[in-house]
């Protein structure tokens, strides 16, 4: 028998208009806008299973609050991936760890199209009024975020910035969009950029022997901070790939992992550090002159073998690895690594603005499952954690979000209630977790990894 938590990952198939949501509870005055959700919703191509978390069909979930009310949608993106497997009947471009059966012509070919990854279900940003699908290659998918139908591609690549590989996890300061790309070649780097409404222009550049897999980033006012663990991958294996794009990379410890600084003024350097995996930055910044950079810190990268679909969803076998908060202080004498709390954790997410100082963290948390079914606030100065947790759920990444006089503070989370099959949206009180609301949907939210809310006055408004 299946965990009960595999629902999330069962394929869903039609897209829910607005419907009104069951409210328990009541919701602060303040509290208007909308909760966008991206994530896989759509793990088969025709008759075909896919193989893992990430190479699901994006979906995109809004949650809308005002009045007094939730009201709830969804809507696939018409990515060209979705739209040529439901034309062909099968999957007809390479996800992260499914591959359609094609000639090696095919392959090399593909490559140089920027066919690979035009799937964004990691991440929603917004760029100016344009709100944006993400996932780890350049191309991005443009939606409404009235009615999350699909505006077309946004494809950076029109300004020739290059690079085959980036970041979901943009970080937007003062309107500014900062990220990276992995520029793969005889001669690989990592790009640092910034944009606004225009072309993107790069304030950075670091060479790099082994192109690892990177996930995210962190930003101080000085430089941006990438962790290169040591999964890394030989550019010429993606070009001839014989095999979906992850399982090219290869676990590599004798390399170490290495701290990558790109100066917001040009130049950069690399520090050396141990073999961890990281696929989250939590933050960095600066105490006095001493650079602190938080992560979420894996002692391998098992963690990607332990999300294919077939191992998340068999009946038994060990828990899901969980990373520990880890600090790394750049010291006068060199790096010191501290573990700051046993307490596992996941999808980070923080108050503060990146590069500023901070005490907690919110995340997913493991407590009794082998998947992750709690959400935990992390003391980074040794106070004791908060946990939510109720039998038989399944709680997704918590979003903050601040009252208008900043004396409030919420988290939002989307639960998938396994003995009522349903999901719901999950308000609690940041400091306390104390339960404000919630807020049931006639559907199950299947898993998704990461959103953001958007007050009604930010560049949009939303009708219940």
């Amino acid at each position: 028998m299946k965990p009960d938590y595999a629902r999330g990952f069962a394929s869903i198939h039609e897209e829910q208009p607005q419907v009104m949501a069951s409210l328990q509870g009541a919701l602060p005055d303040w509290l208007q806008g909308t909760l966008f959700r991206n994530g896989p919703a759509l793990w088969h191509a025709g008759v075909t299973p896919l193989k893992h978390w990430f190479d699901g069909f994006a979906m995109l979930h809004s949650f809308t609050m005002g009045q007094g009310k939730v009201s709830y949608r969804n809507r696939f993106l018409q990515t060209p991936d979705l739209l040529a497997t439901r034309a062909r009947g099968r999957l007809m471009h390479p996800q992260f760890a499914s591959d359609p059966c094609r000639g090696l012509f095919k392959k090399v070919v593909s490559m140089f199209v920027s066919e690979l990854g035009s799937n964004p279900n990691v991440n929603v940003t917004q760029l100016g009024t344009r709100f944006l699908a993400l996932t780890e290659t350049p191309m991005a998918i443009e939606f409404d975020p009235e009615t999350l139908a699909t505006a077309g591609l946004y494809n950076y690549d029109r300004d020739h910035f290059g690079g085959q590989i980036t970041s979901a996890h943009p970080i937007v300061e003062a309107g500014i969009l900062y990220n990276f790309t992995v520029g793969l070649g005889k001669s690989s780097r990592y790009r640092g950029y910034q944009t606004q409404t225009g072309p993107r222009r790069e304030f950075a550049h670091h060479p790099t022997r082994h192109p690892a897999y990177l996930h995210s980033c962190a930003l101080t006012p000085r430089e941006m901070v990438l962790w290169e663990g040591p999964l890394v991958v030989q550019p010429l294996d993606l070009l001839y790939r014989q095999r979906p794009y992850i399982e090219n990379y290869r676990w590599r410890p004798e390399l170490g992992s290495r701290l990558i600084l790109l100066d917001r003024q040009g130049g950069s350097r690399a520090l050396e550090l141990p073999p961890l995996f990281v696929f989250h930055h939590v933050n960095s910044f600066y105490q006095q002159d001493t650079l602190c950079v938080d992560v979420l810190a894996y002692p391998d990268a098992s963690i990607i073998e332990h999300l294919y679909l077939d191992r998340l969803c068999a009946p038994e076998g060990p828990p899901v690895p969980a990373p520990r908060l880890t600090r790394v202080r750049l010291e006068k004498g060199g790096p010191v690594l501290e573990v700051l709390s046993p307490v596992s954790l996941e999808l980070p997410r923080i108050f503060e603005r990146q590069g500023t100082p901070y005490r907690y963290v919110y995340g997913i948390s493991q407590r009794q499952s082998r998947f992750f079914d709690a959400l935990a606030r992390v003391d980074c100065q040794g106070g004791e954690p908060l946990l939510w947790f109720e039998d038989g759920c399944f709680p997704g990444e918590p979003v903050p979000v601040t009252s208008p006089d900043h004396r409030q503070r919420l988290l939002l989370s989307v639960v998938l209630d396994c003995a009522r099959g349903q999901s719901f949206l999950l308000i609690l009180q940041a400091d306390t977790f104390a339960e404000v609301a919630r807020a049931y949907v006639p559907a199950v939210v299947p898993f998704g990894f990461h959103g953001g809310f958007w007050p009604t006055q930010r560049g949009f408004s939303t009708s219940l």
